[in-house]
Formats: structure tokens, C-alpha cells, sequence
């Protein structure tokens, strides 16, 4: 009984091997009767394969037998990569530098827009001349200081104010005891 039911098992398995075989052949053969699958599919595929064959090999043989020109050839291929990385590395630098300003100017407009909407364009005009003075007895400020430093080095004095004042004689020459 076990030997028929083998025998039955194994030609149930080549059947059903033989029925996937059939199965595949006939989906092929139904795309591409019913007009699923296409030669114009295929196309340009076979382009490219033609032009892989009729240019690109050649070259590649010929670049192959001569090493010297090989080295060259895969020079000028690092080279070009690395121009185009460099390139994206500059354009994405500008981009974010551009961005920068953009934002600085407009977020500028929205503030001087924002500030003259609250204090008026009086008020602003107002506010302008205050920092205007401000800033104009800063700079008589710091011009004093230094027409004041540049007459006490000219009159050979060598210190500022608050740091001892007066002459203060210049180190010897002889510094290092070599």
C-alpha cells in the first residue's frame, strides 16, 4: 500500500511541476498575445544595449589595453566628480548664505514696519534723532581718546591713564640671556 502511495505521491509532484511549467510558459505567452507586454516596451532597452555593445565596450577594450591612457581616463573621471562635489558644496553655501540675507532683510522690513505701526512716524523720527545724538557723542567720545593716546606717545609718555601715568622708560635691548 505504502508503494502505491509513493508512486501516486511522485506523480502527483511531477504533475503538478509540469502544470507550473505549462503555467509560466502560458502567462508568458498570454501578455504577450493579449498586447500587455510589447516589443515598444523592449525598445529602449535595446537601445541601449546597442549602444552599450557598439561604443562603450570598444572603448572600454581599448582603454583596457593601454593602461597608461587608462590612468588618465580615470583621472579626468575623478576630477570631474570631484568639480561636481565642489560645485554642490558651493551651491548649497550660497543657498543657505542667500537664505540668510533674505531672511535678514524681510524680518528687517517686518520689524521697521512693526516699529513704525506703534510709535508713528513722528515718534520714529523721534527716536532716530535720539540715537543719532547718542551716537555722535559717542564718536567725539572716542576721538578724544585718541587724540589723547596719540599726543602721549608722541610726547614719548608711555602709559594710559589709570595704569600708573607718567614717563615709563623703554625695556633694555638685551631681553633673553642669550
Amino acid at each position: 500500500m505504502e508503494a502505491v502511495q509513493g508512486k501516486a505521491h511522485d506523480h502527483m509532484q511531477s504533475t503538478t511541476t509540469t502544470t507550473n511549467k505549462h503555467t509560466a510558459t502560458d502567462w508568458a505567452s498570454y501578455l504577450f498575445r493579449n498586447g500587455y507586454l510589447t516589443p515598444g516596451l523592449f525598445g529602449p532597452l535595446n537601445t541601449l544595449n546597442n549602444i552599450f555593445h557598439n561604443y562603450l565596450l570598444p572603448t572600454l577594450q581599448s582603454l583596457l589595453e593601454k593602461p597608461d591612457l587608462t590612468k588618465i581616463a580615470l583621472m579626468l573621471v575623478i576630477l570631474y566628480i570631484s568639480l561636481k562635489l565642489v560645485n554642490m558644496l558651493v551651491q548649497s553655501v550660497l543657498f543657505w548664505v542667500r537664505l540668510a540675507f533674505r531672511i535678514t532683510f524681510w524680518g528687517g522690513l517686518v520689524v521697521l514696519a512693526f516699529w513704525l505701526s506703534q510709535r508713528g512716524v513722528d515718534g520714529a523720527a523721534e527716536d532716530v534723532g535720539y540715537w543719532i545724538r547718542m551716537w555722535k557723542g559717542e564718536l567725539q567720545h572716542y576721538k578724544s581718546q585718541a587724540e589723547q593716546i596719540a599726543y602721549e606717545h608722541s610726547h614719548g609718555y608711555g602709559g594710559r591713564h589709570g595704569y600708573g601715568g607718567g614717563y615709563k622708560p623703554a625695556a633694555s635691548k638685551k631681553q633673553w640671556p642669550l
